[in-house]
């Protein structure tokens, strides 16, 4: 197979379209695209809000094109209008791709999307019988994002800077954030207790338990922040807890909660995407990982990272022994539970990380 550097590349598509981790896991690869095509414009296909928070954030991004709904790529809505999707394609065929990256998955339904674009070469990963690009590498589920996305870009003759995600603080997220830093008096930690899987969830009464250690012992104010779903959630913490912590749940969009992290001492949360935009933004960070998805999402430095993995791979609920690969392929044959699998981080460890996180700056 064909690869290396492409002559006379004008313009970039570049497909991710999923959760805020993810795109935060695709930076390198960006940047490596701009860094070995200075000249071409680089346009990100994605979700609703990728467009605000790629604004002025980065170099390595010129456009940022809202997709339509589509089956097994993004869904925002209940119903699939394809009048919309076949318009879409229309216009950005007009575009005339000279490359079109897949960096979303698998590429069962990725792949024809990008090659739906008429790039004069698509390229991405291949899982299994996916419909296979010009250029492609195997989808295997035990690899770092990062790395593979770094990978992907390589087809191209892309190479690798820095493998640490950064996005600027704009002062306007400064501004969105500034109710909730006037009700803070002290240096603060900010907890993101909610995640969208409740397998890599850690458990109500060990953050109300360890948020009560850092406000008694340490001195420092806590912020609880979450989506609006997340509310009832971040009230049961609170309702949990001795202390008063300043709940921010679903006061703060994407950029305001970028301005927040970017003033804290210290994020402590599950492995879920405000993890990652917290080290993007140059904030220090305590993560709670379970050990499936560690291999693929745990951050790669530990300058500004305190790693806590639990090992536990049996189900508490029925026993069975657990593959997230296998899960996510086999959902209605596996296990059926949504139980935490961290329920072997104790407290008392995640009060050492953040004692010695702190006690680093």
């Amino acid at each position: 197979m064909e690869r290396g550097i492409v002559p006379d590349v004008k313009k970039i598509a570049v497909l991710r379209a999923n959760g805020l981790g993810d795109f935060v896991f695709v930076i390198p690869a960006l940047e490596a695209l701009r860094a070995t095509y200075p000249r071409a414009e680089i346009v990100y296909l994605g979700a609703p809000w990728h467009t605000p928070i790629l604004q002025e954030r980065m170099d390595a991004v010129d456009r940022a094109i809202t997709i339509p709904d589509t089956t097994g790529v993004l869904i925002t809505s209940g119903q699939i209008d394809y009048e919309e999707q076949d318009a879409f394609f229309e216009r950005m065929q007009a575009e005339h791709f000279d490359l079109a990256f897949q960096m979303h998955g698998g590429g069962r339904s990725s792949n024809p999307f990008v090659m739906r674009l008429h790039p004069r070469i698509s390229i991405g990963a291949v899982d299994g019988d996916a419909p296979r690009p010009d250029r492609w590498i195997p989808y295997r589920f035990y690899q770092h994002e990062i790395l593979r996305n770094l990978e992907i870009a390589a087809l191209a003759g892309a190479q690798p800077g820095s493998i640490e995600p950064r996005l600027r603080v704009l002062p306007s997220d400064l501004e969105e954030a500034a109710p909730v830093l006037e009700q803070i008096e002290h240096p603060f930690i900010v907890v993101h207790p909610g995640s969208t899987d409740p397998r890599r969830m850690w458990p109500e009464v060990g953050y109300a338990r360890a948020v009560d250690y850092i406000i008694k012992n340490l001195g420092m104010d806590v912020v609880l922040t979450g989506v609006e779903s997340e509310l009832a959630q971040v009230e049961r913490i609170a309702q949990l807890m001795e202390c008063t912590p300043v709940n921010a749940c679903g006061r703060l969009s994407l950029p305001g909660l970028l301005g927040l992290l970017s003033r804290s001492r210290l994020m402590l949360t599950n492995n879920t995407g405000p993890l990652h935009l917290a080290l993007a933004t140059g904030a220090r960070a305590v993560g709670l990982f379970w050990a499936e998805q560690a291999l693929n999402t745990l951050p790669l430095s530990r300058e500004r990272f305190y790693p806590l993995i639990s090992w536990q791979r049996e189900c508490l609920l029925c026993g069975t022994w657990c593959d997230k690969e296998e899960l996510d392929q086999n959902a209605r044959n596996g296990c059926q539970h949504n139980a935490s699998f961290l329920l072997h981080i104790t407290p008392e460890k995640v009060i050492a990380a953040v004692e010695e996180m702190l006690g680093e700056v």
